[in-house]
């Protein structure tokens, strides 16, 4: 590892105490109490999607507390009683989606058919800031993640979609689409070049890994084990982090405090969303984590500039009606017609200089059962 390069991934030493959350739609193992020993990679709470992760423990240790949302857990490096590696050797496709399913990683999503596997070297939102890093310093775990890819989904063509500056993984061999966008580098500026350029839009991002992705399966590929830290973007400086770390204990590792009017979002400056608990543990999906300093400048009128509308994937708003103070924004967006085809991706948001919060103002205009966009 290159200590000297500017994207290089810091570690965080293993904590004491890890707070591991209980997120929707998974119920704990039968059995767990106070005192018991687990081993790292073994399942605390299992999820019926074949798709969502189970929650795993990332490192060995005993429970301390099993509340109704959540799982505390003291880290025992020593306690002897690591789970067995997996062999991939000897897994079909469907033993290979469980297997990474117990180990708490989510199955990627299959292709649409007819469409390759894409491997998105674009970070998924604005404020992220992970993908250079890890294209840059940890190609072989990459590397590796193709090699689990190319199990899961035998046959498949897996295309690599870089930007122009990337080096390709596997070796000038590699097959690589999209070299020279000069959009953003993030998902949803790749998405907005799809339709141009031979593959359809898809909302659901089927058969697309991210960056981050393709290092925990190549992780795990190599080690046959839980990964114990995962890639996170904090402050837009990569890290590698400890699943169930709360905010306040990773900002204190980079010697940052929260203060009072700071806001903690979760996910890019964009597209995430505030937290109000600051001492709960995030959870393995967590791919960035932002500080942002208050009080912030209050949105304005809008100035018609239409810079919200180049910055869309779908080309939306289909148009603006008048020149309209921030209150009235969400009375705007309801007379929309295609909310339901909304990306989710916040670039609108990120792109109007009237500081309008578009993106969270969507997820209260658009009709019910409709809405995609979560800010």
């Amino acid at each position: 590892m290159n200590s000297g390069a500017k994207n290089v991934l810091k570690a965080h030493p293993f904590p004491r105490r890890l707070n591991l959350p209980l997120e929707e739609g998974r119920v704990f193992k039968a059995g767990l109490k106070k005192g018991r020993l687990v081993s790292r990679g073994e399942t605390l709470a299992s999820s019926p999607s074949p798709f969502l992760p189970d929650l795993a423990a990332p490192l060995p240790g005993k429970i301390l507390n099993v509340g109704g949302r959540s799982v505390s857990l003291e880290v025992d490096l020593d306690i002897g009683l690591e789970a067995p590696a997996v062999d991939w050797n000897i897994l079909d496709p469907d033993g290979a989606r469980d297997a990474l399913k117990k180990l708490g990683l989510r199955v990627p999503p299959a292709p649409r058919p007819g469409e390759p596997l894409r491997v998105s070297g674009f970070d998924p939102e604005p404020g992220v800031n992970l993908a250079r890093a890890l294209f840059e310093d940890q190609r072989g775990a990459l590397e590796a993640g193709l090699r689990l890819l190319a199990l899961l989904f035998p046959g498949k063509t897996i295309l690599q979609a870089l930007p122009g500056d990337f080096r390709p993984l596997g070796g000038p061999e590699a097959a690589r689409i999209f070299p020279g966008l000069k959009y953003p580098r993030t998902l949803p500026a790749f998405l907005k070049s799809a339709p141009r350029r031979g593959a359809s839009f898809d909302p659901q991002a089927s058969g697309l890994v991210e960056a981050r992705e393709l290092y925990l399966l190549g992780t795990v590929f190599r080690s046959g084990a839980a990964p114990a830290a995962r890639p996170l973007s904090l402050n837009g400086q990569p890290v590698l982090a400890t699943p169930g770390l709360g905010p306040l204990e990773l900002f204190g590792l980079r010697n940052l405090t929260v203060r009072d009017g700071d806001l903690v979002i979760l996910g890019g400056l964009a597209r995430g969303r505030a937290l109000s608990d600051l001492s709960a543990g995030l959870g393995p999906d967590a791919a960035a984590l932002n500080l942002v300093r208050g009080p912030r400048p209050a949105p304005s009128r809008c100035l018609l500039c239409g810079r919200c509308r180049e910055a869309c994937p779908l080309d939306l708003p289909a148009h603006i009606l008048g020149r309209t103070p921030f209150p009235r924004w969400p009375e705007v967006l309801r007379r929309l017609p295609d909310l339901a085809f909304c990306p989710a991706c916040g670039l609108c948001a990120a792109a109007c200089p009237a500081g309008i919060p578009l993106s969270s103002l969507r997820a209260g205009a658009a009709p019910a059962g409709k809405d995609r966009c979560r800010f």
